[in-house]
């Protein structure tokens, strides 16, 4: 893997680079609550002189760092320099969602509400000279997802189904900026918990298919659902345009996410009665 940044940088020296939101990034959805705990724990840790942020994973693209893990913390930064004037505080050209506009200017509110509270000269130099992130920078985007795969293992929480949808989302790179709109648009509209049930539930099956043992799915079983390039192997264009069985090979890209809102809206009950034509004594509950 070509890594070509794993270092330490304060707020500022972060800030102070070239950091782009790629189109296929997840929408912003951190909470009020959330963000107003980031702005505490800094102010917290003001008297200690140092505070560690977290960790941004990026790909480098000519001068240009595209955020691939850590863009929920990115923006919320951001909207707190705005709020303390700071200059480092970025002017972002990406086009938001409406829901997206609606929850930034919910957690401005928040944060400014917070805010009123403190030394905002003191908490600024702070923030960008006391605080930093463990920055990652990699070549290409299906890097970044081995350094996910391998960070597992060093007891990194992630969460398995937004991370396939980022790396789904990396696969249609060639696909128009409607075609992605649209598929992130059919992810959102699934409940968190019905999604993971699921992906919980096919995970199983396509492991007991190839007679492999499973119990539930977790990050580390991320490769059964990576999917397979159809331009890679010509063979499987056909099945682009196939219903969908358990028994198919999955493809990556556009046709994974129609999979995946057809299979939520089958499940449980449809999904189970197709379960059970393939193992009829079968005693597993495949319930939501």
């Amino acid at each position: 893997m070509a890594l070509l940044e794993n270092k330490i940088l304060t707020v500022r020296e972060l800030f102070s680079r070239p950091l782009l939101l790629p189109d296929y990034c997840v929408p912003f959805s951190w909470e009020e609550e959330r963000a107003v705990r980031l702005l505490n724990d800094v102010v917290l840790n003001i008297k200690r002189g140092d505070y560690r942020l977290g960790t941004m994973v990026t790909v480098k693209k000519g001068e240009e760092h595209y955020i691939l893990d850590g863009e929920g913390r990115f923006i919320t930064l951001s909207i707190i320099l705005t709020l303390l004037g700071s200059s480092l505080a970025p002017r972002f050209s990406r086009k938001w969602s409406k829901a997206e506009r609606q929850q930034i200017k919910r957690v401005s509110v928040a944060l400014e509400k917070s805010l009123s509270f403190v030394d905002k000269v003191s908490l600024n130099d702070f923030l960008v000279n006391g605080c930093s992130l463990v920055f990652i920078a990699v070549e290409e985007e299906e890097e970044a997802f081995f350094f996910f795969d391998s960070a597992i293992s060093r007891g990194r929480a992630l969460d398995p189904a937004d991370l396939l949808k980022a790396y789904h989302l990396c696969a249609m790179r060639e696909e128009s900026e409607e075609v992605k709109a649209q598929a992130i648009a059919s992810w959102e509209r699934l409940d968190n918990e019905h999604l993971y049930s699921l992906f919980d539930t096919l995970y199983v099956l396509k492991r007991w298919l190839h007679k492999e043992v499973a119990v539930s799915f977790k990050a580390d079983g991320l490769a059964v659902f990576k999917g397979l390039n159809s331009e890679e192997y010509p063979y499987l264009y056909s099945l682009s345009n196939k219903a969908f069985s358990l028994f198919d090979p999955i493809l990556n890209g556009k046709r994974f996410f129609k999979m995946t809102e057809f299979y939520s809206n089958i499940y449980p009950d449809k999904l189970t009665e197709e379960i059970k034509k393939v193992y009829p004594n079968l005693e597993h509950n495949f319930r939501a």
